[in-house]
């Protein structure tokens, strides 16, 4: 190695120099006078050497299979996320009461009045002979000639003083037919209920 280096070096210094060595150009064999002359070079030269032969054995190294294997992949996968929790509702509190309050006050309720002697006539059904003696005498006469009663109230007639009187018919000023039943009718003259029978 050493020889082609000499060599590589000489053919840069004739070049420097203007000779180009040619084909029939004589190379200087290790150990002339020209190798002596540079022997202060040598350290040099062995240093040069050594540092590649160190960078070939190195490149060699590497390339004869000592590459180290691909590092495997790490997928980290995002954590799942927390489910969401509604917040529970506040519980309503029940009201407290205030201090020093005085209790509610109920008050009775109102006693209804007595009736009246008219809301009671109104009311109740009289016979005839229960009415005040005025009432009585102011009743016009009536003669009853017959009924005819039904179920169903539009059906249902009295014939009084000869004419025919149904549910809510005025029989004279002040007295109307209230109501017809099986053998009886409720009148109304003025404020008094009165019962009759045939």
């Amino acid at each position: 190695m050493s020889y082609i280096l000499d060599a590589l070096r000489r053919a840069d210094a004739e070049r420097e120099r203007g000779a180009v060595p040619g084909l029939h150009a004589q190379t200087v064999l290790p150990g002339s006078g020209d190798d002596e002359h540079r022997s202060g070079s040598h350290p040099l030269l062995w240093m040069g050497v050594g540092a590649a032969v160190v960078v070939a054995a190195a490149l060699a190294w590497t390339m004869s299979g000592s590459e180290s294997p691909p590092a495997a992949a790490v997928v980290v996968s995002a954590p799942a996320p927390a489910p969401v929790v509604p917040a529970p509702a506040p519980a309503a509190t029940p009201a407290m009461p205030v201090l020093g309050a005085a209790p509610p006050v109920e008050t009775p309720a109102p006693r209804p009045a007595p009736p009246a002697a008219s809301a009671n006539a109104a009311e109740r059904v009289y016979a005839i002979g229960e009415l005040p003696e005025t009432i009585r005498r102011e009743l016009p006469p009536m003669a009853i000639g017959g009924s005819i009663y039904s179920d169903t109230p539009a059906s249902r007639f009295l014939i009084i003083n000869g004419q025919i009187f149904h549910e809510g018919d005025q029989i004279a000023k002040d007295l109307k037919l209230e109501q017809i039943k099986l053998k009886a009718a409720v009148l109304r003259y003025k404020s008094y209920r009165v019962g009759i029978t045939y």
